[in-house]
């Protein structure tokens, strides 16, 4: 299984890894505060999920760039994690995988990923 992550945060990223690898031990994960080197790190792995976190500030922008992946890997699992339900809908919108609050927790992490909208 392989597992990206992008949030504007590097703390953030290292939480959020942790936890993957406490749910999923031999999931290959790689985090990034950096949409190219996220992109770059796609076009050379084949992604079956992608946790991206959403900022009210850049809610617009992230679910821009979200909805850019969707459409370049169609089957892509995307989990969106957010601080607030605002962005709820239009993750449902372009059929993500799942929309969780933070903080989130390994419990969070196991039931999201046993629920993929695409087998991995």
């Amino acid at each position: 299984m392989n597992i990206v992550v992008l949030d504007n945060d590097e703390k953030a990223i290292k939480q959020t890894f942790n936890l993957i690898k406490c749910v999923v031990p031999d999931a290959n994960v790689y985090g990034t505060v950096n949409k190219n080197d996220l992109l770059l790190y796609m076009m050379n792995h084949k992604v079956d999920i992608c946790f991206v976190t959403v900022v009210s500030e850049k809610r617009q922008e992230i679910f821009a760039f979200a909805k850019k992946l969707k459409g370049k890997y169609s089957r892509l699992n995307m989990i969106f994690l957010a601080e607030g339900n605002e962005g709820r809908g239009l993750a449902m919108d372009m059929k993500a995988s799942g929309y969780l609050l933070k903080p989130v927790d390994m419990d969070m992490i196991r039931l999201e990923l046993s629920n993929l909208r695409y087998a991995v």
